[in-house]
């Protein structure tokens, strides 16, 4: 019997010798996935899944599922199958990062940054991971950085479905491939009206506070 996608790469991946929490290994998992054909990145996709849809959320832990606003909460457009780092869940909403709204380049530097931060000795990363919580709670209130802002969403629990858990150790194979579906327009598109929003702001408050002076 063959050995299933996920195995071969992985096994691969040791032969060369990548580290997976190293730089070089980002470009490795890309170029990697971007060889596979349409079918094989569906069931390499179905591999790191690997496991029935269940609604037990746990913090720090990525989530992949189908999502579906009700229609005054609906952004247009929307990411219908978010991919999320969990941060929290607070009543009847989880709050998190979708990965999906980065770009290539900005999808490796941040899932570079949660491997070196999340993977490895419990002990010996307990004071990165508090970092990275630390920096979420002033992210939230001051939004200062424009790729964090643009990826930091929340979700009702009960328009979720299909809640798959993914493994931090697949997580950043995963995020290569094709995850995202936005309704209505490209997530191109998304990202550019997104940040020209968010620019036209920092324009407007940089102007006020000359002003001020």
């Amino acid at each position: 019997m063959e050995p299933s996608i996920l195995k071969q790469l992985n096994t691969k991946r040791k032969e060369e010798n990548i580290d997976t929490i190293s730089d070089s290994s980002t470009y490795w998992f890309l170029n990697e996935i971007r060889k596979l054909n349409g079918n094989e990145k569906i069931k390499l996709k179905e591999e790191i899944i690997n496991e029935k849809p269940f609604y037990q959320f746990f913090p720090r832990q990525f989530y992949y599922f189908n999502y579906f606003p009700k229609e005054s909460f609906r952004e247009d457009p929307y990411d219908r199958t978010p991919f999320i780092f969990l941060f929290k869940k607070r009543g009847s909403y989880l709050h998190g990062l979708n990965i999906n709204y980065l770009p290539t380049k900005q999808k490796m530097l941040f899932m570079n940054f949660l491997y070196r931060n999340m993977v490895g000795d419990m002990d010996a990363r307990e004071e990165q991971r508090s970092e990275i919580f630390m920096r979420y709670e002033i992210m939230k209130a001051r939004n200062d950085t424009v790729w964090e802002r643009v990826i930091y969403r929340k979700y009702f629990i009960n328009r979720i479905s299909q809640v798959y858990p993914i493994p931090i150790k697949n997580a950043k194979m995963f995020s290569y491939l094709d995850t995202s579906f936005f309704p209505f327009s490209s997530i191109s598109k998304i990202r550019y009206n997104t940040l020209e929003k968010i620019l036209i702001e920092k324009r407007k408050q940089f102007r006020k506070s000359r002003k001020e002076i």
